[in-house]
């Protein structure tokens, strides 16, 4: 089994990408989960499912153009996501287990207060839906 974990605040605009996917996503051996912006709240639920793989959706200031998608290695995580976490993500990964985790870090355009994402990120929210469903994320960059 694997898991996804959706992070961000829809509140925020583009910051609601990470909830917006795992609300999306649908696959057999998978679970979703929206994680809001305290995906704290979810990592022993997380842990105690004993899952082979973890990817961890986030929006992240990586100074790309909006839109674009990297995966994030472990020792990078606290140089590019957008801290509206109460704990940082990279605290997560390492208690979750970085060698089973992937966070993909999608640049946002808008992170002001309001809902909705904008079109650059309802775009990117599709090719990340797209990865996730062929599992082909040897296909996404590595910043």
């Amino acid at each position: 089994m694997k898991v996804l974990m959706g992070v961000g605040n829809p509140l925020r605009r583009d910051d609601g990408i990470g909830p917006y996917i795992a609300r999306k996503f649908v696959k057999d051996d998978w679970i979703s989960i929206d994680c809001g912006p305290t995906p704290e709240n979810f990592v022993i639920k997380v842990e105690e499912m004993n899952p082979e793989l973890i990817v961890i959706v986030d929006a992240a200031k990586m100074n790309l153009k909006p839109g674009e998608i990297r995966k994030i290695p472990p020792e990078k995580i606290d140089r590019f996501t957008i801290s509206t976490h109460n704990i940082p993500l990279s605290v997560i990964v390492n208690y979750l287990g970085a060698h089973r985790c992937i966070l993909i870090g999608v640049e946002p355009l808008e992170v002001g207060y309001g809902e909705g994402l904008s079109p650059t990120a309802q775009r990117a929210a599709n090719a990340v839906l797209d990865i996730l469903m062929r599992e082909d994320f040897d296909s996404i960059p590595t910043v």
